[in-house]
């Protein structure tokens, strides 16, 4: 027979384990709510062939399983049942609710690997089933890393006088959230801007007229665990250099409005859909009046500048003069219109200038 040692000091009460014997020899078979709790087996043999009585006691001892993650994702799972003189061995192993091998089947220990970039971002547990079928009690938790680095180009940025707009890319990891580190010229890497959702323009303020600034993006995901947050972080992306607009407006010497005049033009028929009715109906086609006239930019010195804007018009180069030719419905000569003027200093992400406005009359 056997008995728990706990209850030699009120701890519990006596159990006897089951076993069996064949040929004389006694084999025990643990189960796992046996773990960790003492045995003593007394044999006695026969007085008149000089057997004694012969004591073993022993403790029931607990599987464990250990996991390590190297930096390219690769996990290392080591399980072990314990001493050798344990009769436990392993069946298959987990992570969370999946089985990820059946190849331990019978073995007391194992080794193997597994690759966590197949899982998210966060906290997974691994464990293991033993031979009676139970499930160790206690799985060990391991953290899987963000490994994709996000996409990161100077055209997703618009940049000011004092601020610039960046919009994130349609990233396909959007379990994660964007996020984009700045630093001012050869400062240190400072605050964390975002997160950004895709293709949603968002504003960086608080940047200084004319310097340069390098960003780097990341992904990042909020996890919780165990009743604890927890951020994720993946590698950083390239670094991208942007420079601000001046602080100036252009320096324009003159603007002037020439050669305007107005233009009959035939308007084509239309089609549309009546939004009260529903019903398709035909704008009939007839003639317009424009007025077409040219704006002539003249600089007091070379901008150095990518190009620049006369209303809406990009004219590119950096000149001492610009012009730019418009249409405008209606007959407009005589009449005043401002006229609004702005360098870019980038042709890939702009870094706009202040506008410079004019009131002129079209003549």
């Amino acid at each position: 027979g056997g008995a728990d040692k706990s209850a030699a000091n009120g701890a519990g009460t006596d159990l006897v384990p089951p076993y069996s014997s064949s040929a004389g020899t006694f084999t025990l078979t643990v189960r796992a709510e046996d773990v960790g709790k003492y045995y003593t087996f007394n044999v006695t043999g026969d007085s008149s062939l000089g057997y004694n009585t012969v004591s073993r006691s022993f403790k029931v001892v607990t599987p464990v399983i250990d996991v390590t993650v190297a930096k390219n994702g690769i996990a290392t799972i080591k399980g072990s049942t314990g001493s050798s003189g344990s009769v436990l061995t392993f069946e298959k192993v987990w992570i969370d609710a999946r089985t990820i091998t059946s190849g331990v089947n019978g073995k007391k220990s194992f080794t193997i690997t597994y690759d966590t970039k197949k899982l998210d971002a966060g906290y997974h547990e691994v464990s293991a089933d033993v031979s009676d079928g139970r499930e160790i009690d206690y799985p060990k938790a391991f953290p899987v890393a963000i490994y994709n680095k996000p996409s990161l180009k100077s055209s997703r940025f618009k940049t000011y006088k004092n601020y610039a707009i960046f919009t994130a890319p349609s990233y396909k990891d959007s379990k994660y959230d964007y996020y984009l580190q700045i630093k001012k010229r050869s400062g240190k890497w400072g605050k964390l801007y975002g997160p950004f959702a895709p293709k949603t323009p968002l504003r960086i303020k608080g940047l200084s007229s004319g310097c340069k600034y390098s960003f780097r993006a990341l992904y990042i995901k909020k996890v919780t665990y165990g009743g604890k947050t927890y951020y994720m972080k993946g590698p950083w992306s390239a670094k991208v250099t942007v420079k601000t607009g001046p602080k100036k407006k252009p320096p324009v010497k003159s603007v002037k409005i020439s050669k305007a005049k107005h233009i009959k033009v035939w308007v084509k028929p239309e089609t549309y859909v009546d939004k009260s009715t529903n019903k398709t109906k035909t704008k009939k086609g007839h003639y317009a009046w424009k007025t077409s006239f040219k704006v002539t930019v003249r600089m007091k010195k070379k901008p150095g500048i990518a190009g620049l804007y006369i209303g809406n018009k990009l004219v590119k180069g950096n000149k001492k003069t610009y012009t730019a030719s418009f249409k405008t419905d209606g007959k407009l000569k005589g009449k005043k219109i401002n006229i609004e003027i702005y360098s870019m200093g980038n042709k890939t992400y702009g870094a706009y200038s202040p506008i410079y406005k004019k009131k002129l009359k079209i003549k």
